[in-house]
């Protein structure tokens, strides 16, 4: 993904069995005691999970845990892709420091602009360890931007003010709403549990390709399509997108 980056910074990522995008804690092991033959293969550093995962389903604490003391007690790593972390924080009913911190999570992509922020992501450095390599690390790898500060500002409102929990409950509530209305519609099929502010679905090929002309969204793997809702998405969005869906499955084959 992201264009091949992590592998032009010289990591090599390695793909691991998974259950809607969530590792499953088996193949973690296999995959690290196989690593045994030294040079032969990619020295591990890091396991990176995605919260909530790229098909919108959550880690619950004990698997997130269970990944940690894993990873751990083979001397790696564990980072934590958190670009939508407030959605999961809402919808598990958790703390940030509950889903992070107090489960060995090492490293934490803490994401805004997902949830409102204008720009800017923050690394948030949990384990000590790591901490010192860290204004290095960003140095060259170009994150330094100039006048951080503005970026921070952003943050200090969007935490302070609860800014973060409204618009994730905005989000997940008009996801949950949006899936509620599907389905009376037997012809589109929401294939995930709607947890987040994700949806994934199948729907006929005719249709999808004459709805994109009024709203864009992805294309998944399995024939799925992805539609996100948003902290600002009105009942009248929810509506009006239903009412040209139901248009489009009209007209298609």
């Amino acid at each position: 993904d992201e264009a091949g980056a992590p592998e032009a910074a010289g990591m090599k990522a390695l793909p691991l069995a998974s259950k809607d995008g969530k590792i499953l804690p088996a193949a973690l092991e296999e995959a690290l005691h196989g690593g045994d033959h030294a040079v032969h293969a990619p020295r591990p550093a890091c396991v990176s999970i995605s919260q909530p995962t790229e098909l919108g389903a959550l880690y619950t604490p004990a698997e997130t845990g269970r990944l940690a003391e894993i990873a751990h007690s083979h001397g790696l790593a564990l980072h934590m892709d958190g670009a939508r972390i407030a959605n999961a924080a809402v919808a598990l009913g958790l703390s940030f420091k509950a889903l992070t911190a107090d489960l060995g999570v090492d490293i934490l992509s803490f994401g805004g602009t997902k949830n409102g922020l204008l720009f800017g992501e923050a690394v948030v450095v949990l384990n000590p360890r790591y901490a010192e390599d860290a204004p290095y690390l960003r140095k060259t790898r170009l994150q330094l931007a100039s006048k951080m500060r503005f970026i921070g500002a952003q943050y200090e409102a969007y935490l302070s003010q609860g800014i973060w929990r409204r618009n994730a409950q905005a989000s997940n509530g008009a996801a949950a709403r949006l899936a509620g209305l599907l389905a009376a519609r037997p012809r589109v099929r929401v294939v995930n549990k709607v947890e987040i502010n994700a949806l994934f679905a199948t729907m006929p090929a005719g249709a999808v390709e004459s709805l994109r002309e009024k709203y864009f969204f992805y294309d998944w793997e399995g024939g799925l399509v992805r539609w996100m809702t948003s902290f600002d998405t009105t009942e009248a969005d929810l509506q009006g997108f239903v009412a040209c869906l139901d248009s489009c499955l009209a007209a298609a084959p």
